[in-house]
């Protein structure tokens, strides 16, 4: 992806605001919903990270408390080269 601080902040209002942020809706409830879901066909060892990954099924991570970033625990996103972060609360 190819975007600017503004733009992911934006993605990420719609996120976490079940699709709708800043009075405009983008996606249907169920639709974030869905894309939240995490099956155990998700949850993959990586190996860069030497840690295991849980990405739902709209290609975001999911961090819990055992995961190697457990201070996370509850956001969703990831990170990106040279230290940008894209995550919000569910």
């Amino acid at each position: 992806m190819h975007a600017n601080a503004r733009s992911l902040a934006r993605l990420a209002a719609v996120m976490a605001g079940d699709g709708t942020a800043h009075g405009v809706t983008l996606l249907r409830p169920d639709t974030v919903q869905l894309s939240h879901i995490v099956s155990e066909a998700d949850v993959k060892f990586d190996s860069v990270l030497k840690a295991k990954t849980k990405f739902n099924k709209g290609g975001w991570n999911v961090f819990d408390r055992h995961d190697f970033c457990h201070y996370r625990h509850g956001m969703v996103g990831w990170f990106g080269i040279g230290g940008s972060v894209l995550m919000w609360q569910r």
